[in-house]
C-alpha cells in the first residue's frame, strides 16, 4: 500500500481550541511512527483504533508528557529507520526520505518528503524535495492561500495539513512505486 502521512492535529499552542495539536503519524505497511504528539494524541489515536506505536518523535521538550500517554510497541517494526539530526528527524522508508523539520535554520537536500513547521517554510528554499507538507499552524487562516502561494513560487508541490488528513505518499509521486528487489534473496 505505500507510506502515508495521518495528520492528528496541525495546531500549536496558539490556535488551541481551534486546531487539534495531536501531531501526526507515518503510517507504513508494518510500523505506525507518531511525530510530535500533542494533547488529543492519545484520544486520536483510541478513535483509529491504534492500540500502539513503533516510535514517538518528539522535537521539543514541552511535547514529551503528551507522549507518555502512548503506547509504544514492545517489539517495534524495523520497516523504517529513524535518525534525530540537528534541527531534524529523517525516516528512512523502503522507498524513500520523510524529513520533519523543526528549526527553521537547517537545510535539508536529501528528502523525498518534508514536513515543515510552519514557521520554518524557508528551508523549502534551499530544499526543493517532492513535496513540502506544512503543519504547526499559529493561526487557524489562510494555510490554504499560504501553500498555494509557496507552490507556485518554489515549484515544489506543496500541501497545507488540516486536521484529519491523511496523505498516500506514492500517489503524490514523493516515493517511489516500485519496491526494490534489496529484501529478497537469490535461489
Amino acid at each position: 500500500m505505500g507510506a502515508r502521512l495521518h495528520f492528528l492535529g496541525v495546531g500549536s499552542s496558539h490556535t488551541r481550541g481551534v486546531l487539534g495539536e495531536g501531531g501526526f503519524l507515518i503510517l507504513g505497511d508494518r510500523s505506525v511512527v507518531l511525530v510530535d504528539p500533542g494533547p488529543g494524541a492519545a484520544q486520536a489515536l483510541a478513535q483509529l483504533k491504534i492500540a500502539g506505536v513503533d516510535a514517538v518523535l518528539v522535537s521539543q521538550k514541552e511535547r514529551a508528557h503528551d507522549a507518555d500517554l502512548v503506547e509504544v510497541k514492545k517489539e517495534p517494526s524495523d520497516e523504517f529507520s529513524i535518525e534525530r539530526d540537528e534541527g531534524m528527524f529523517r525516516i528512512r522508508l523502503p522507498d524513500g526520505v520523510i524529513g520533519y523539520v523543526f528549526d527553521r535554520h537547517k537545510r535539508r537536500d536529501d528528502v523525498d518528503v518534508l514536513v515543515v513547521r510552519e514557521e520554518c517554510v524557508k528551508v523549502l528554499e534551499k530544499s526543493r524535495p517532492k513535496l513540502a507538507v506544512l503543519t504547526g499552524f499559529s493561526s487557524a487562516d489562510g494555510q490554504l492561500y499560504h501553500a498555494r502561494e509557496l507552490q507556485k513560487r518554489l515549484g515544489v508541490q506543496t500541501i497545507a495539513a488540516h486536521d484529519g488528513l491523511v496523505v498516500d505518499l506514492v500517489a503524490y509521486g514523493a516515493l517511489a512505486e516500485q519496491k526494490t528487489l534489496k529484501g529478497f534473496s537469490k535461489e
